[in-house]
């Protein structure tokens, strides 16, 4: 429990910029190449978020890079296929 009290600004800061795009998202409906623009810019948000809150916490490594990049990517390319189909 301690450790979510330590990291609730980071968690709602990026909930609420995936909220954010969300809403954009849904907002921009018929215009695809607009929604998967904000996808990617979604997708970099998170891994910058990641990258900065496990650098700050010194647990920053190849495995949790590579976790978070597949993540960010698997999003990206399911978008993608979802707004094309």
């Amino acid at each position: 429990m301690e450790t979510l009290r330590q990291h609730v600004v980071y968690y709602l800061s990026l909930l609420v910029i995936q909220l954010l795009g969300l809403g954009l998202i849904v907002l921009l409906a018929p215009h695809r190449l607009a929604q998967i623009i904000i996808v990617i810019f979604l997708a970099f948000a998170y891994l910058g978020f990641a990258f900065v809150h496990h650098k700050k916490h010194h647990d920053l490594t190849r495995k949790i890079v590579l976790e978070y990049v597949m993540i960010a990517a698997i999003g990206i390319i399911v978008s993608i296929f979802l707004f094309t189909v």
